[in-house]
């Protein structure tokens, strides 16, 4: 972007400002929007024929809005809820498992904190990272950042600081950090149980052969894995559809049939891993990053993979146009919420069937 300011007759400054649109990616007329958060009141001008952008900033600066202190649990309702949930774990008899959804959960804040750091390498700031939804259990500010933990544990997020104007591969840096995490994570902690000579193959574990193949055999199951995974994912859709009928029916689908796996579900899966001994829940683990890696790289939005293509389309276009371009993130937000709301449903679905036909434990019997 490119900019020039003179004075105007009122003694006042003129910024001409050139070679920059903000494109609706799914509205009907371009959106010209010159990507300022500053909190003040001005006038653009939109030349069609010229190209440029006319910006009066002569207009005084309005105030900033009060800030609100974040909503927080009460620390004894924080303790409470804790307690119960201690208690819980130890009257089931269900701590390894507990300790493998934490390990799962730590899968969640190494994707968040993949967002983070490469934000920063890239020179992008950021305001929040949280692990959880909803309301604030604990938090702590450091470096200008509030990190903490809020009482849904169903995901997290990191509130990133003017990313839409932040070149188009920088975009696509901090978008693939995530799942190329949560894919390194799958990779070590695979390597790990080969080294420890409990990973299972054909013919034993692989206590039974030196470090070297070890880690070649953890690289191929890796490797497996992952090219097995693309199939399921591409034809997602028709799985969802699938779990959708069997849920309405009361019905479980067909045995050899791919299907979505509720928290509930799991916390079972996590409970029979954690019953097969240590090895099991780290391979959980991994699988669990695996997927979670790969689910997040989809091409579309609210997915990473949705913001890798956007930056992606925003390159292009702004190599085809000769001038800075920029996708509004109305449109994402309108495919993002049809996203959402499907896998909304996928996951009630996932919940019903997890209930009422549990998946058989994969790992009887060894």
């Amino acid at each position: 972007m490119t900019s020039a300011t003179t004075p105007d007759a009122t003694g006042g400054d003129t910024t001409t400002v050139h070679d920059e649109a903000v494109i609706d990616l799914v509205g009907d007329d371009v959106v010209i929007d010159l990507r300022d958060g500053a909190a003040r009141s001005r006038h653009v001008l939109a030349d069609a024929r010229a190209g440029a952008f006319t910006e009066d900033r002569s207009a005084a600066a309005a105030p900033a809005p009060p800030t609100r202190s974040p909503r927080r649990l009460p620390p004894a309702v924080s303790l409470g809820l804790l307690l119960v949930a201690s208690v819980a774990l130890f009257v089931i008899g269900a701590i390894p498992a507990a300790l493998v959804v934490i390990g799962v959960l730590s899968s969640v804040a190494a994707h968040e904190a993949g967002h983070l750091f490469a934000a920063r390498a890239v020179g992008v700031g950021a305001r929040e990272y949280f692990v959880g939804f909803g309301p604030r259990l604990w938090s702590t500010h450091r470096n200008e950042v509030e990190y903490g933990v809020k009482a849904i544990p169903l995901g997290g997020y990191v509130k990133l600081v003017d990313e839409d104007d932040a070149a188009p591969w920088r975009k696509a840096v901090i978008a693939i950090a995530g799942p190329a995490v949560n894919l390194l994570l799958a990779l070590l902690l695979l390597i790990g149980v080969a080294l420890a000579g409990t990973l299972p193959t054909t013919t034993g574990t692989t206590g039974d052969v030196g470090a070297v193949e070890r880690t070649t055999i953890a690289v191929d199951r890796f490797w497996d894995a992952t090219t097995a995974s693309v199939e399921p994912i591409v034809r997602l859709p028709s799985i969802i559809v699938s779990m959708g009928g069997a849920a309405v029916k009361g019905d479980d689908v067909p045995a050899d049939s791919e299907r979505l796996v509720s928290p509930v579900g799991i916390g079972r899966l996590a409970d029979d891993a954690s019953s097969a001994g240590w090895p099991a829940a780290v391979i959980l683990i991994a699988v669990i990053n695996l997927a979670l890696g790969l689910f997040n790289l989809v091409p579309l939005p609210p997915l990473d993979g949705g913001r890798i293509a956007a930056a992606g389309m925003e390159s292009i276009a702004s190599r085809l146009r000769r001038r800075r371009v920029v996708l509004t993130g109305k449109g994402f937000e309108r495919i993002g919420l049809v996203v959402v709301s499907i896998l909304l449903v996928a996951g009630a679905a996932a919940l019903v069937l997890d209930v009422l036909h549990p998946l058989a434990d994969p790992f009887a019997g060894g």
